[in-house]
């Protein structure tokens, strides 16, 4: 079973950063938008792995807050998803610059989310836990 660590972050307007994943058609949920994270290595914990990831697609650019809010099985994907919430205050122009992957990352409020092609998984975790989220 894999497992993926990822993370909602969320910037000083409330805003929550989503990466617009590629159109490659060998990926899950290629073209939508998506959280910052992925795989968790062999020899790492949640948390170790998500940090790596943050670095690894977002180089330079400082999330702070980090907590832990809930694992889940994801059936489909046959993964366990890590998940965590944390702060961001760069701007999306340095952002995106920094980007490692994916086609670009973007700001939006919570009241635009049913508005973007963002995938079901975790928007769905996000109307669930928006309190929680948000707090």
């Amino acid at each position: 079973m894999k497992e993926i660590a990822k993370i909602v972050l969320i910037n000083g307007k409330n805003e929550f950063l989503f990466q617009l994943r590629d159109e490659d058609p060998n990926i899950i949920f290629p073209g939508q938008w998506a959280l910052i994270g992925g795989g968790i290595e062999k020899d790492e914990n949640p948390l170790k792995g998500l940090l790596r990831e943050i670095e690894e697609e977002i180089p330079d650019c400082k999330v702070f807050d980090v907590k832990y809010l809930e694992s889940f099985f994801y059936n489909p994907a046959k993964t366990k998803n890590f998940l965590f919430k944390g702060n961001i205050n760069e701007e999306i122009e340095y952002i995106n610059k920094k980007l490692t992957e994916g086609q670009k990352v973007g700001y939006f409020e919570f009241n635009e989310l049913g508005n973007i092609k963002l995938n079901y998984v975790e928007r769905d975790f996000i109307y669930k836990n928006k309190d929680l989220i948000m707090n």
